[in-house]
């Protein structure tokens, strides 16, 4: 259960609206001034965990975004280092502007990341070592932020550099590379450098087991998986069995 929830809500669910019990007296219908809020407490229960949840809602017309509203109240409550998911999505313009929060951020004395399943997002600073056996992904790529970065270096990585002045301009001679060494290192003298590591998209197949997929080849007959914790699971016999609670089922043709 979280902590707090933050945002106008203009575009959450029905479910999503049930779960934060917001009533038309206490938010909907009320009057919020341009750039206010209004605030309450609710209690959840999941399991035998009961807390206190603050629900902070926003008017929608604002002078910033909600995930920076959210980011602003956790560094307000003391949060140094921040990880935001599922922030990417298909509006590459709330993407531009998640960026900057890269920056907001730091200028506040914290750090945030931005993550989602193929990709991880960062502010570095001169002297950031990256240990190659806990990289996130195959690739990292590296883009000057809000101006040029002066006399950046790359080393063990696959196509190193060296004192080089990187612009937004040719900013695609810092994409795709990758760490070589088990340490590798990045040094500039000014500007924002920003990295995103990231991995390719896999394929749905390339998620199962091969015996799983094998067993329906050989038998050819449709596959039925059932999902659960990280765990799949295969049978020729599950077409009609019941899903059971917490299970996604998916079904494979031949």
């Amino acid at each position: 259960l979280p902590d707090a929830v933050i945002g106008d809500f203009d575009s959450l669910s029905e479910d999503g609206k049930k779960f934060l019990e917001i009533q038309e007296e206490r938010s909907m219908d009320s009057e919020i001034p341009y750039g206010g809020m209004t605030e309450w407490k609710l209690q959840k229960g999941f399991g035998n965990e009961k807390k206190e949840i603050k629900v902070i809602r926003l008017r929608p017309e604002k002078d910033d975004s909600d995930t920076q509203s959210a980011m602003n109240y956790a560094i307000r409550t003391g949060a140094k280092k921040i990880v935001i998911f599922g922030v990417t999505g298909n509006r590459v313009d709330h993407l531009m502007a998640n960026f900057g929060l890269l920056v907001l951020a730091q200028n506040q004395g914290a750090e945030v990341t931005l993550v989602d399943r193929y990709n991880y997002m960062k502010l570095i600073s001169d002297g950031t070592v990256l240990k190659k056996s806990e990289q996130f992904g195959k690739y990292v790529s590296f883009f000057p932020f809000g101006g040029n970065v002066t006399d950046l270096t790359l080393e063990g990585f696959k196509y190193p550099l060296s004192n080089y002045c990187l612009t937004a301009a040719d900013s695609g001679l810092t994409v795709s590379n990758e760490i070589i060494s088990e340490h590798a290192r990045v040094t500039f003298s000014s500007g924002e450098l920003l990295m995103i590591m990231s991995k390719h998209k896999t394929r749905f197949f390339d998620e199962f087991p091969r015996e799983a997929l094998e067993l329906a080849d050989e038998l050819n007959l449709s596959l039925f998986l059932l999902y659960r914790k990280g765990r799949l699971r295969c049978s020729a016999e599950l077409k009609n069995a019941r899903t059971e609670a917490g299970m996604i089922t998916r079904k494979f043709l031949d």
